[in-house]
């Protein structure tokens, strides 16, 4: 027999075998399932129609049998397996059809119709083996159309692959059913004489079970493992999410200045989410697991027990304030404490130690504010009662022959006079409502200026030192006010070096930038010159250093001080636009630096002081004096009058302007008070006549604040003004720079 025979019954042989095989793992791993049940019945078919056909190839050689019911046997069995295989194709790619289900059915019909004619051999006949071993069969018209159906359901099974190729992971499914069409197309209808068919069917199977055998197609395990997967993969997203909104949720918590964290009805840690910079505790760990009561003081414990029983049993938010030391210093904190379950609560904690220190200062400005409304309410009154009080010592003082006893008593009185005007000058200081009436200098010339009076100040038994910038900047101050400063920092330090010791002085020019700002918030960038008093005395703690600017704060007995120099100084630095620190510890000595903004004004040159009463201007001068408070116009006028000045007195504007315009001599200078009763102030009084005496020089004298007088009108450059209470010498030599001078003031 020749070899394609022996081939074309061998590869029919090997296709029954692979195709029962892969019906009965099929129908074994999951029968109620219906690709399963679908793919079993196609296989199943597929098997009869190749164990048929190797029959028929046997009958035929051996010339037994009935070779046309064999083959009418393999011809239905395998136009059977190409409804199935259409079924188990439109569900396996999850797109079940009506028209497919109703198309296979009607497939299925057709051939159990055909099952008569199949065995009463109506469709095939003449069944012979070729010379080459091949075997021939002649077909009906009715054979002819049975065969060319099974294509149609094998290509519909084609296109179903094709269209819905991408809801499949099996694509070998699509090659063995596309190599089935072929081998049917090719060896079943064309009928040439090469066993293609056999060979293409047995290529498909083998394709079909390495998918079912090595794949695990048909596996329930295997889905159920593949719904493991995706379930896990699910898992594996939802938590890969979790984490990364639990991270921004962390990160964003991490943004906020206050530290959150959650306890159970025990008062431990569940959580803690905290700054980088919360203070008093830097890591969570501390807190994590722990009991409060173990990490926070005893008597703040007790309390958070407390409020976390309440917030447990009332649901209210509660709110507690405490104190603790927090990384070397003294932290308020806040925390709130709310219910969020039966045994757990949320606290929120904020370290409000700014928010203390921001409530202080507001209380001491406050404090410095109504001193200071006090102080300019009764300055006025009070400065022009010392006026009167130092005006008429100096006239009694410059009678000849005055008994020894009643001269000393004199001196006295003006001496506590002075002092009064020096108290009164203290509380307008430091709540900046002084009369200020800056110049530019160099504040090099007026520390030397004051070397000798600071060395006797000192005493032997302590060290000046001075270190001054060579070329200091030019600053824009009052001259009185910075020697004011001067002496009560110097005040400071000798009470700070009871036994002695060094205090320097220091004068440095400094650039302040952006990123150098660390001292306080009120010092911008600019340039500015730095003047610092060093003494190496005993040296504050944090405590005192706080309060150390407050008025009435003072370390000495109520005997040795008023508590008023400091504050003094603050404010005069202050309301000059500068800016005071202090740095000390104790043991350690204490620096003042005070910061003063660079001017770019020339500097201007001081009128020669008039000692003892004597001046230089020229004499027979006429003196024209407004003054609405009577005591001090009578008073003031004879003092004048002693020196040599002819002197007009008006106790209103309106009076002055009379006079001005009646008087048929010159007047040489106006001094007129500032605020006077009847509404007119010296500024309007000064305008009002400019208009016909353009060159009349003026002198302005007030008791009144920088503030008040503000209120009347705008102090020009230039002009000079005399605060009250006021030394006669000094009066005299400002009339003196006047009088000689150029231009009119």
């Amino acid at each position: 027999m020749p070899v394609l025979f022996w081939i074309d019954v061998t590869i029919y042989c090997l296709s029954t075998i692979i195709s029962f095989s892969l019906c009965l793992i099929v129908f074994g791993a999951e029968p109620g399932n219906r690709i399963n049940q679908f793919f079993g019945l196609y296989c199943f078919f597929s098997a009869l129609w190749t164990l048929f056909a190797a029959l028929l190839r046997f009958s035929l050689w051996l010339n037994k049998g009935d070779p046309d019911f064999l083959a009418g046997c393999a011809t239905l069995s395998f136009l059977l397996s190409g409804p199935f295989l259409l079924l188990f194709t439109s569900r396996y790619v999850k797109k079940r059809l009506m028209v497919t289900d109703f198309i296979s059915a009607g497939g299925i019909l057709f051939y159990l119709v055909l099952t008569y004619p199949v065995f009463a051999k109506l469709l095939q006949h003449n069944h012979y083996l070729g010379a080459n071993g091949t075997t021939h069969v002649t077909y009906t018209t009715l054979g002819l159309v049975a065969a060319s159906i099974p294509i149609v359901f094998i290509a519909c099974s084609v296109v179903l692959f094709w269209i819905y190729r991408r809801n499949i992971a099996e694509r070998y499914l699509f090659l063995s059913v596309v190599i089935l069409l072929t081998g049917m197309v090719v060896g079943g209808i064309l009928d040439i004489n090469v066993p293609i068919l056999s060979f293409a069917t047995l290529v498909s199977v083998v394709i079909l079970g390495t998918g079912v055998v090595g794949k695990q197609l048909f596996n329930p395990l295997k889905e159920k493992n593949r719904e493991l997967k995706e379930e896990i993969g699910e898992r594996q997203k939802t938590e890969k999410a979790l984490r990364k909104s639990e991270a921004q949720v962390r990160a964003l918590l991490a943004g906020i200045p206050d530290a959150i964290f959650t306890l159970d009805e025990k008062g431990t840690f569940l959580d803690y989410i905290a700054p980088d910079d919360f203070k008093p505790y830097e890591s969570p760990d501390i807190f994590i697991g722990k009991k409060q009561s173990e990490v926070l003081p005893e008597n703040i414990s007790k309390e958070f027990e407390v409020h976390i029983a309440n917030a447990l049993e009332s649901g209210k938010v509660q709110l507690y304030e405490y104190a603790m030391d927090a990384g070397g210093r003294t932290g308020h904190f806040e925390a709130r404490i709310s219910k969020i379950a039966e045994n757990r609560v949320l606290g929120i904690l904020r370290d409000v130690t700014k928010r203390k220190s921001l409530e202080e200062d507001l209380l001491q400005a406050r404090k410095m504010e109504a001193i200071g409304r006090l102080a300019g309410g009764i300055a006025h009154d009070f400065n022009n009662i010392l006026t009167v009080i130092l005006n008429y010592s100096d006239l009694t003082l410059l009678e000849q022959g005055l008994p020894g006893s009643l001269k000393t008593d004199l001196e006295e009185i003006r001496k506590a006079a002075l002092r009064a005007a020096e108290l009164t000058a203290q509380l307008l200081a430091f709540s900046r409502k002084q009369l200020l009436i800056p110049k530019v200098l160099n504040l090099n010339s007026i520390l030397s200026e004051t070397k000798d009076m600071l060395s006797r100040l000192l005493g032997e038994a302590i060290e000046l030192r001075f270190n001054l910038e060579p070329e200091p900047w030019l600053v824009k101050i009052d001259p009185g006010q910075i020697h004011q400063v001067i002496m009560n920092l110097a005040i400071n330090a000798r009470d700070a070096l009871p036994t002695g010791g060094i205090f320097t002085v220091i004068t440095k020019n400094e650039e302040i930038h952006e990123k150098q700002i660390m001292i306080r918030d009120e010092l911008l960038p600019g340039q500015y010159v730095r003047v610092g008093f060093k003494d190496s005395g005993t040296g504050m703690d944090n405590e005192t250093m706080n309060k150390i600017f407050e008025p009435f704060f003072t370390t000495k007995t109520e005997k040795h001080g008023t508590g008023l120099g400091l504050a003094t100084v603050h404010g005069i630095i202050k309301q000059s636009n500068g800016v005071i620190t202090v740095h000390s510890e104790p043991g350690m000595g204490t620096t003042f630096e005070i910061y003063l903004p660079r001017t770019g004004e020339k500097e201007e040159a001081s009128p020669e002081k008039v000692l003892k009463g004597e001046n230089t201007a020229v004499k027979d001068s006429t003196i024209l004096l407004v003054e609405d408070e009577e005591a001090i116009r009578i008073s003031l006028a004879k003092i004048l009058k002693t020196r040599g000045f002819k002197v007009k007195t008006a106790d209103s504007p309106e009076a002055a302007e009379k006079i001005i315009d009646s008087y048929q001599g010159v007047i040489d200078l106006l001094i007129s008070d500032i605020v006077m009763s009847g509404g007119k102030s010296g500024f309007q009084l000064v305008n009002s006549i400019r208009s016909r005496k353009k060159n009349l020089k003026t002198i302005f004298i007030t008791g009144y604040t920088d503030e008040i007088i503000s209120s009347y009108g705008k102090l020009n450059e230039g002009v000079q003004i005399m605060q009250k209470p006021f030394e006669i010498d000094s009066l005299l030599a400002m009339i003196d720079s006047v009088l000689t001078s150029n231009s009119g003031s």
